[in-house]
């Protein structure tokens, strides 16, 4: 039996400069200047994110690498606590509108709960389901 636990957390131009301008630190860790907004280029053929930036009144195109980006994105899910598997196949991808982490975790056997609910019928089992649509929270870090 296998069982493949799969999670992925994209990240778009917009959530990129939300993150990189309240925490100035990251930005400059990946070599970007203070800004309140970058020009953002996702370039999926070359794994690479390219920030275009005011600098001394011109532009200027600083290119990062999805692996060095991944780092910071990391980072931040962990700040904002972002569930991440610990163990897991880790793989970063650059698309053409969005950067996309991606977690894939290996079960040769089913995952045991060590404390499932019983019942006088054995095991609970689900009454119902429905998908839900995720809203918007406040953002905050």
């Amino acid at each position: 039996m296998l069982v493949v636990d799969r999670r992925e957390i994209e990240f778009d131009a917009e959530a990129l400069n939300y993150y990189l301008s309240v925490l100035h630190d990251e930005a400059e860790a990946l070599g970007l200047p203070a800004s309140r907004g970058y020009k953002i280029h996702f370039d999926a053929k070359n794994g690479n994110v390219a920030f275009v930036c005011m600098q001394s009144n011109s532009e200027k195109t600083i290119t990062i690498s999805a692996e060095h980006l991944g780092e910071v994105l990391i980072s931040y899910c962990l700040r904002t606590r972002i569930p991440l598997p610990r163990v897991a196949d880790k793989v970063i991808r650059v698309e053409p509108n969005r950067i996309v982490l991606t977690f894939k975790t290996w079960f040769t056997e089913a995952p045991v709960f060590s404390h499932l609910e019983m019942t006088p019928h054995g095991l609970e089992t689900v009454r119902s389901w429905h998908w839900v649509e995720p809203g918007h929270p406040a953002r905050g870090v």
